[in-house]
């Protein structure tokens, strides 16, 4: 096929290179602009409409995770095989600071439950730990204002105590701290 046969379009429409000379002088400079600002309010309103959408998903999830939360602790508290680990200060300060329970289930699902545990400084996170034979291995990072929080442990590897630290952001392998709090698991 020629250039010229390709630029004639279908059959008895006008050549192509005469059509798109048409289609744009049509769209006078008061067209286009109109075109434009019917463009530009379309998306100033969809932005609108996706951000309203997207807070309220947000406002849903966070909605529906605290009660979910929320009644899996009460379930495991419930049970009567599930172990209560109170976790305290250690010395002096025992009685007055903070306490934090962990609710650990047979099946390994646990939660941690912090009471008066005061938000850290910027750059700081709290880091939960569990003695596993002899060793503390870290369980997670809990942030610089921990609520409560699920995870698990292993439940065929014991774990004897809880401890947490309040170590750098992004966590250490071994506590470089005195545990804020701690506290052994009892049969």
């Amino acid at each position: 096929m020629t250039l010229s046969a390709r630029l004639q379009g279908p059959k008895g429409s006008p050549p192509l290179r005469h059509w798109t000379r048409a289609a744009a002088t049509a769209l006078s400079p008061g067209g286009i602009t109109l075109v434009a600002t019917a463009a530009a309010v379309l998306a100033v309103l969809l932005g609108v409409q996706v951000a309203h959408l997207n807070d309220q998903v947000s406002h849903l999830q966070s909605a529906a995770a605290k009660p979910g939360l929320s009644r899996a602790v009460q379930t495991a508290l419930e049970q009567p095989s599930t172990k209560r680990v109170k976790l305290v200060p250690s010395g002096a300060t025992a009685a007055s600071g903070p306490s934090v329970t962990v609710a650990l289930t047979s099946s390994g699902a646990a939660y941690l439950i912090p009471q008066d545990l005061s938000a850290l400084p910027t750059g700081k996170t709290y880091q939960l730990w569990g003695q596993i034979d002899g060793q503390m291995i870290s369980l997670g990072l809990l942030g610089p204002a921990p609520a409560v929080t699920a995870f698990s442990v292993n439940p065929e590897t014991p774990v004897s105590a809880f401890a947490i630290t309040a170590e750098r952001s992004g966590g250490v392998l071994q506590p470089t701290s005195t545990p804020v709090v701690q506290g052994a698991v009892t049969a």
